[in-house]
């Protein structure tokens, strides 16, 4: 909240319109390239000072750029990479592992 005090040169909340909260975050997402999640910590944020503090309603929010969250891919081995390393182990944890695949 205090970012977005700054950022609009501390004016009041009641005098920002839903523009002026889009063009913030929007800023969050492509200046300081915070990750999704904070963007949206931010805006539930602004969405509770405006509903529940100000009483205010928001508005619909279209124009807001989200920064993409990243994809974790997982790392699988083939058939041959997994023969290779169940070949490289020997005794118990090579016949666990064994069992286990």
């Amino acid at each position: 909240m205090k970012q977005y005090f700054y950022y609009h040169k501390l004016q009041h909340p009641a005098e920002l319109s839903t523009q002026h909260i889009e063009k913030f975050l929007t800023h969050l997402a492509v200046k300081r390239k915070v990750s999704a999640s904070s963007q949206s910590q931010a805006l539930n944020a602004l969405a509770f000072i405006y509903k529940q503090v100000l009483k205010i309603e928001m508005g619909e929010l279209d124009n807001i750029i989200r920064p993409k969250r990243f994809e974790y891919l997982p790392t699988v081995l083939n058939a041959n990479e997994v023969k290779v390393v169940l070949n490289a182990m020997t005794g118990r944890p090579g016949l666990a592992a064994s069992l286990l695949y």
